[in-house]
């Protein structure tokens, strides 16, 4: 089936860096760019599964040895929630770089693991005092990867994985990329349906702090868990934001939602909080 996104577009500034691990980062950049991975908004773009595939296997390679490199291989059994559809990524991304030994080390570990695959969070999050010999394995493994990591560099390899890439786009400055990537968004196939569905899966309290930034003309950017703040002499929880205009305070009084300035706390715009049906 042919997939609806077949441009790679890639950021110049970083792609053309000099660092490989840049070159690594243009394309996940590209990657949470087309499916919102880092974005607050309610949604309209494309699922994973409609990338090119040479993405998809970059990305996830990079996924799994970010995850090895912070906590061993069992951080990333557990980080992973061991998917197939993930593994699958990832054995087609090695032998496609390469990278012979990783592969055949991580074939090791798909037998090891697929035996005990309905009981991985009681072997790695709960039974750590006893002796598994599953867990014990993986364990090995694991020293086992920073061996064969030196014989195979894997950002080294995933570099030049890219660079083979004959269709990529090198957008410069930066400017010119996000300008490519938001028209791409604009083909969304049914964009409108997508954000409607994305939206109504949010909290209220999501959905209501997407809705007061809209009415200030504002996007989400970041957003921090609840905290008890005083507005007005009365305690509320409050929730400190940032938008593409600063930093803000949302604040739920009396079924309704006010942004404030966070320093001054004037508000800049106020709307109807959304609430549990």
């Amino acid at each position: 089936m042919d997939k609806p996104v077949t441009e790679i577009l890639l950021n110049g500034e970083l792609y053309k860096s000099g660092d490989p691990y840049d070159q690594i980062y243009s394309v996940i950049e590209y990657v949470n760019a087309l499916t919102g991975a880092t974005s607050w908004t309610a949604g309209g773009f494309y699922s994973i599964e409609e990338l090119p595939e040479q993405v998809l296997l970059s990305y996830f390679v990079d996924y799994y040895d970010a995850q090895v490199q912070q906590g061993g291989l069992e951080n990333f059994i557990m980080a992973s929630h061991w998917n197939e559809r993930t593994n699958a990524y990832i054995r087609k991304g090695l032998e496609r770089m390469g990278a012979d030994r990783h592969l055949a080390l991580f074939l090791e570990l798909d037998i090891t693991v697929a035996a005990v695959a309905h009981e991985l969070e009681e072997l790695f999050v709960h039974d750590l005092s006893g002796d598994n010999p599953v867990r014990r394995a993986v364990e090995l493994m694991s020293g086992r990867y920073q061996e064969v990591s030196g014989q195979e560099n894997l950002t080294t390899l995933n570099a030049t994985y890219i660079e083979s890439w004959e269709h990529k786009k090198i957008l410069s400055p930066r400017k010119l990329w996000q300008i490519a990537t938001d028209a791409l968004l604009e083909k969304v196939p049914d964009r409108e349906a997508r954000k409607q569905a994305d939206f109504d899966r949010l909290s209220p309290e999501m959905k209501s702090i997407l809705a007061v930034c809209d009415e200030a003309g504002h996007t989400l950017l970041t957003y921090h868990d609840f905290k008890l703040g005083d507005y007005e002499g009365n305690e509320l929880f409050t929730h400190d934001i940032t938008t593409n205009k600063g930093k803000f305070q949302v604040v739920f009084a009396k079924g309704n939602i006010l942004l404030c300035n966070e320093e001054e706390g004037e508000i800049v715009a106020r709307c109807k909080a959304f609430q549990e049906d």
